[in-house]
């Protein structure tokens, strides 16, 4: 189930892009998914945006349960949301009634 809201929420390419950084293994994306999903209430509370803030969070919480490319992976994928946010919030308000 959790599969399936990640990829409505971060889209079928971060999914795959998880399962590449754990070589193709399913169990781990899950775990690491789940990593992402605490992390990003980790840093909603914190408000952390800046993207050094973030990694370093990421690090300090979750450096020992993650490898080097699952954590580039997740900063990717953040990378890539908060890229989009202004887009996607600018979408949003074309259409307001």
């Amino acid at each position: 189930m959790f599969k399936k809201l990640f990829a409505l929420r971060f889209g079928s390419a971060s999914e795959t892009q998880i399962l590449e950084a754990c070589e193709w293994d399913e169990e781990r994306a899950a775990e690491v998914m789940d990593i992402f999903s605490e992390f990003l209430s980790i840093c909603s509370k914190s408000r952390i945006v800046e993207k050094n803030a973030i990694a370093k969070k990421l690090k300090d919480n979750f450096g020992e349960a993650l490898d080097e490319y699952e954590s580039k992976a997740l900063l990717e994928i953040l990378d890539q949301s908060i890229s989009n946010a202004a887009f996607l919030l600018d979408e949003d308000e074309k259409y307001e009634n």
